[in-house]
């Protein structure tokens, strides 16, 4: 698996998408930063949110804050990545709305 940040192909952007959740506390931050082919930062924004029960949970929410803020934004051409594997499991194998979410023909067009 390639570590680190790589460049989005031509014409796109790359946001890349964080959290961290605290179990104790049900309470979770993230974050996005959105860049360019070179690696400049172009926005970036952070929050975060109370009664959160997972992980998963706060990793979803943190993708679907971003695609939200990329659509609010109308930043096009737009390629997510976030180093979570839980994120990846979920969306990928564990969840029908992980299977709904990356099916969906609007999250697609962001």
């Amino acid at each position: 698996m390639k570590k680190g940040w790589s460049i989005p192909s031509d014409g796109f952007v790359k946001c890349n998408v964080g959290s961290s959740w605290i179990n104790g506390r049900r309470q979770c931050g993230e974050s996005w930063i959105l860049r360019d082919p070179p690696g400049t930062a172009i926005l970036q924004s952070r929050r975060a949110y109370s009664f959160i029960g997972s992980k998963e949970e706060a990793d979803l929410y943190a993708l679907l804050w971003a695609i939200d803020s990329m659509r609010n934004l109308r930043k096009h051409d737009v390629i997510f990545e976030s180093s979570s594997i839980e994120m990846r499991e979920v969306l990928l194998f564990a969840s029908p709305f992980g299977k709904s979410l990356c099916n969906n023909r609007e999250v697609t067009k962001t």
